[in-house]
């Protein structure tokens, strides 16, 4: 359950959209994005940039379709909405311990640094101060794990999961690209969602891929 990069997606996930991410937020797509062409996850800033030295950062420009069959792929599948939230949470759900964010209450950048890959204080989108230490994305691990050993379920990118139609596929858990407070883009709280058409694919949404447990068989023996 840690997000696939993109050294184990070689050769198996073709990426036809041509959009890249530029700026901004994934809320006005005709102002905030630009189509840069040819640009896909081997290539995710487009012609003469590589994927190498990025192979532990997560995998991005796959659409959700694409990210579907990966995971298939690899005997897995992409989490349900409220499976991916209580992994989330890491069971700071119930009215007493419920909390905003992966790392609780503080909303302060000293706070955030420290367990998510956020945009920052610098005025967005020209003063990226990568006060975490990043100034897209990052490493998975290069940040704290929540309390069931997760790592980014907030930042870094957002996550693809099952669910919605084609024209509305929903991603969780916010990116590079937000802000702890929501005073630009998406607030990176635990309950960060948006929705894209199926098709997109950008340089800030990636997936994860989940499996089941097996059901335990206990054995009762009368004597």
């Amino acid at each position: 359950h840690a997000h696939h990069c993109v050294e184990q997606n070689k050769g198996r996930v073709p990426t036809s959209h041509l959009l890249h991410f530029s700026h901004s937020s994934l809320s006005n797509p005709q102002e905030d994005w630009v189509a840069v062409t040819e640009a896909y996850w081997r290539n995710p800033e487009g012609p003469g940039t590589s994927y190498k030295y990025r192979e532990s950062h997560p995998v991005t420009h796959v659409s959700h379709r694409d990210a579907a069959e990966y995971c298939k792929w690899t005997g897995k599948r992409l989490p349900g909405e409220r499976e991916w939230e209580a992994a989330a949470r890491a069971g700071q759900y119930g009215p007493a311990n419920r909390t905003l964010y992966v790392w609780g209450e503080d909303p302060t950048i000293e706070a955030s640094k420290e367990h998510a890959n956020l945009w920052g204080e610098g005025d967005f989108p020209w003063e990226n101060r990568g006060e975490d230490g990043w100034r897209a994305t990052s490493p998975v691990k290069s940040f704290k794990p929540n309390a069931y050993g997760l790592y980014d379920m907030t930042g870094n990118v957002w996550e693809w999961v099952r669910g919605g139609k084609h024209k509305n596929r929903i991603v969780r858990g916010g990116s590079y690209v937000d802000s702890y407070d929501g005073s630009f883009n998406h607030a990176a709280t635990l309950g960060a969602r948006a929705t894209l058409h199926g098709t997109t694919t950008t340089g800030n949404v990636g997936f994860r891929c989940v499996k089941s447990p097996q059901k335990r068989v206990e054995y009762h023996y009368v004597y």
